[in-house]
């Protein structure tokens, strides 16, 4: 696996406390406030599954499923099973949900689940950016988890769990920078540096506009204050105190946040708070309103006080109204949603290999801007929430989106009719399935002979490759048209405003025909699988992932005419070889085929092309989803 992005990755810790046992008296208080309870630490935007049995936030759970909609109606998506994979599988949106939110309980207001938001899985600074100053690693820990899930899906490294994980904490960091609160505040260092010099002041820089103290903004027009919102506002008092940002001053949420600090990095030899947001620590301890608490509760480092403090208030309340108002609400007949503000790298046109690399560092560049844009839309977002989740939902579609490309060469190889026996035409059609024609296209041509290139040729396309009629070329290749060839052929283009990897990549074996015309004709074409039976099968194939490259993966089978098969399956270049035996049936009423290892291992699904080039879209017997193309020798 390659490196991770410098100068620091995301970083993942053990659970560092286990949580704080509550007493009889203070479930009583808890139980009153669960409709409250949005974010225990590092929630952005409410990622709660439960409390209790009841239902709080799950405002990132939303968001990757309208994203995920988004996604599956995309051209380049739209038709399939679901987010393409490594093997031709594909990721169902539970797949991705299972690593978001978290769980509670009114015993402890520690979280702990799949998600990033679970106390300790992560480190605070991963949920923040303040592009005023520069400092935060929300954008940084976006492309690191992008990075992870497409070289998953690409079959590069990394496992299921890393694509599907992947998919949901990308999307998670990215997610954070459309809350105002997640786009302020300092380094912890920072800010014990400045409570211990008594400077308690914060002016817009770290804290932002003053009036984020209030969580609970004045209605939108379309309707009155819903009832969580007129409970927060009860607690508005708690906050309009010295020392808690009134006047920009923050000396005691200084003393709250120091205090649990010292709480979390104790005996650790990696303090996960490393991030001071101011708004996040001036909430009101349940002693301050209820007497009654046991004494011997610290009230400086009672979890309670998130419940209370502005920033988790805000996200409890833009949860409600995000949900009140209809959720997302996709447009029809309208082109796709994308963030305007995403630019593709650079193309590929050196062919390294490193699309998907320079893909990462856009991710973090985009996460950076859409902190900035939050911020210059600061009042907006913070009357309206409901606006900045359906653009954070925008965002996180067009990320996934920008690990694909909708470039296709198809691959057809032949000899030349007009000379025969001096070499091989390669034709090659590049499909294009954006609604965006893809310019200054390139292509790359390689033949190669068992691990060793033997010719290469880059041409650039004369002509946009459009939706409705892709561009062609072609190339005579000076080889023997006697011996067996693979043609690999790469395209990189550019697309200004639809998220794409901008590079595809195919490739075609090359075998001479047989001496029987009517059986070159057969080997050429094929015939339907409409009308085809199990004999008509049988023969020498060549075996393709549509998600992997050759290098990655390909393999040969024959198909004999007993029902049985061999094969051979090649991945990491040749590395590594396996080979296996077994059964295969098709069935010409419900048109599908079946292919069993023997020692385990099943594929089966439908069936689509002809006799000579045919693909199989199914599942595996441990229910994985895939496709398997069979090219005929």
């Amino acid at each position: 696996m390659s490196s991770r992005l410098a100068p620091k990755p995301t970083v993942s810790l053990h659970r560092l406390r286990p949580g704080l046992i509550a007493r009889p008296a203070r479930l009583i208080a808890l139980a009153g406030l669960a409709v409250l309870l949005a974010a225990p630490p590092a929630h952005p935007w409410g990622a709660f599954r439960g409390v209790a049995g009841f239902k709080i936030t799950d405002t990132h759970q939303l968001i990757l499923r309208a994203a995920y909609d988004l996604l599956m109606n995309d051209p380049r998506i739209s038709g399939i099973y679901g987010i393409p994979i490594a093997g031709g599988r594909f990721a169902a949106i539970e797949s991705i949900v299972q690593y978001e939110g978290v769980d509670g309980s009114l015993r402890t207001l520690t979280p702990y689940g799949p998600g990033p938001d679970a106390e300790g899985s992560t480190l605070y600074s991963c949920h923040w950016f303040n592009p005023s100053t520069g400092k935060g690693l929300a954008p940084q820990s976006a492309a690191d988890w992008y990075q992870r899930f497409v070289q998953a899906i690409s079959g590069l490294a990394g496992t299921d769990e890393d694509a599907y994980k992947g998919l949901a904490w990308s999307a998670h960091f990215l997610a954070d920078m459309f809350v105002p609160y997640h786009i302020v505040g300092m380094p912890a260092d920072e800010a014990l540096a400045r409570m211990n010099a008594r400077n308690f002041i914060i002016g817009p820089v770290e804290a932002g506009p003053a009036f984020f103290i209030d969580p609970a903004p004045v209605p939108a027009p379309t309707g009155p204050a819903l009832p969580y919102e007129r409970q927060a506002r009860q607690a508005l008092s708690s906050w309009w105190r010295d020392g808690w940002g009134v006047d920009s001053n923050f000396r005691e949420s200084f003393a709250v946040f120091a205090a649990n600090n010292r709480v979390a990095g104790a005996g650790k030899p990696l303090n996960h708070l490393d991030w001071f947001d101011p708004w996040y620590w001036n909430g009101t301890s349940p002693q301050s309103i209820n007497p009654s608490q046991p004494p011997n509760f610290d009230p400086l480092t009672d979890p309670m006080r998130a419940v209370f403090s502005s920033h988790a208030s805000y996200e409890s309340i833009a949860h409600g109204r995000f949900v009140a108002d209809g959720g997302y609400k996709p447009g029809f007949n309208q082109a796709p949603p994308y963030d305007p503000i995403w630019k593709n790298a650079p193309p590929d046109y050196a062919f390294a290999g490193t699309a998907w690399q320079s893909q990462a560092w856009q991710v973090q560049d985009f996460a950076a801007k859409a902190a900035l844009r939050t911020l210059q839309n600061a009042e907006l977002c913070w009357r309206q929430p409901e606006i900045a989740i359906r653009a954070a939902v925008g965002a996180v579609y067009t990320m996934w989106r920008s690990a694909y490309s909708a470039l296709q060469p198809v691959v057809q190889t032949g000899r030349d009719p007009s000379r025969p026996n001096e070499g091989i035409v390669v034709q090659v059609n590049v499909q294009n399935h954006a609604l965006e024609a893809c310019h200054d296209a390139r292509l790359r041509m390689t033949v190669r002979k068992g691990g060793s290139v033997v010719s290469q040729s880059i041409d650039p396309l004369k002509e946009p490759i459009t939706r409705q009629n892709g561009a062609s070329t072609g190339w005579f290749v000076n080889v023997s048209p006697n011996e067996e060839w693979t043609m690999v052929v790469e395209v990189a283009g550019v697309y200004d405003n639809t998220p794409d990897l901008q590079y595809g990549m195919s490739y075609a074996q090359y075998k001479p025909e047989q001496q029987n015309p009517v059986e070159q004709l057969f080997r050429q074409t094929g015939r339907p699988v409409e009308q085809a039976e199990a004999a008509d099968f049988a023969g020498s194939f060549i075996l393709i992932d549509p998600q992997r490259s050759y290098e990655q993966y390909h393999g040969e089978m024959s198909l004999l005419p007993d029902g049985t098969f061999q094969s051979v399956e090649y991945q990491s270049n040749g590395a590594d070889s396996r080979k296996g035996n077994g059964t295969w049936k098709f069935d010409p009423v419900g048109m599908t085929i079946a292919v069993g290892w023997q020692g385990g291992g099943q594929f089966a699904g439908p069936v689509s092309g002809n006799t000579s080039d045919f693909t199989i879209t199914g599942h595996w017997s441990n229910g994985g989803s895939g496709t398997l193309r069979f090219q005929r020798r």
